[in-house]
């Protein structure tokens, strides 16, 4: 049997919880308003990005871009994209999403479909014609697009942030063979990129790459086989 004294340890006990529940509740209401201008808000139009109400004592030396599309105007992007017939759902995210960013684009599968703008660049599905993918997808970018400025190649599995892209490339001259992308060194002599992270390459680049194609058929094998990235490496040796 509890006595009074004990009761009254009980008593105070639950009183304390609630107490102390309520007075977090109130704490973190008030953390949340203190810190609600702080916090930097990415607003996202169709034209441009912006940061708006950033507090300078969290956030210092910010750049802040107003319509980047002024300033890669002048710039015209083609996109190619990875994909394949059982990847549709993925393909028609991208469509909606970032590929309309890009000046024109197109999918590489094994199939024509045009309401998702893909080409059929290869006639089976699997690792080994990625390599056949891709020299489809260039010839299709020469054949198309070859007075447009760069040429991005990603997968279906990719987000791009064609602003940012842009960005990157306004100040490059596309009359200049450049490629870009992250770089792995092993297997070719000079490195190649990742095909995985995609990677971007100028008109001038494109044209190259193409052409040592057509001079030197062997140039990178002409089997379907083999990883695609490091052969568009050894092509550009």
């Amino acid at each position: 049997m509890k006595t009074v004294a004990g009761i009254v340890s009980d008593v105070r006990y639950w009183l304390v919880i609630p107490s102390g529940f309520f007075f977090g509740i109130l704490f973190g209401l008030y953390l949340g308003h203190y810190y609600q201008g702080s916090i930097p808000i990415l607003h996202i139009k169709d034209q441009y990005i912006r940061l708006k109400e950033v507090n300078s004592t969290t956030l210092k030396d910010v750049v802040v871009i107003d319509d980047i599309s002024n300033a890669t105007r002048h710039l015209r992007l083609v996109c190619m994209i990875m994909t394949m017939p059982a990847n549709r759902v993925k393909a028609r995210a991208v469509q909606k999403t970032w590929a309309p960013r890009c000046d024109a684009y197109y999918f590489l599968s094994s199939v024509v479909d045009a309401e998702l703008h893909s080409i059929a660049a290869a006639d089976t599905e699997d690792r080994g014609h990625l390599w056949t993918k891709t020299k489809n997808g260039l010839h299709h970018a020469m054949s198309h697009y070859s007075d447009y400025d760069f040429f991005l190649k990603a997968d279906d599995d990719t987000y791009t942030i064609v602003e940012n892209l842009r960005f990157l490339l306004k100040d490059r001259d596309p009359e200049i063979p450049i490629i870009m992308g992250r770089r792995w060194r092993p297997h070719v002599k000079q490195g190649y990129l990742s095909g995985g992270g995609g990677y971007v390459m100028s008109r001038a680049a494109l044209k190259l790459i193409i052409a040592g194609l057509k001079m030197d058929p062997s140039c990178a094998g002409t089997e379907a086989g083999g990883a695609e990235d490091v052969r568009l490496g050894r092509s550009g040796t």
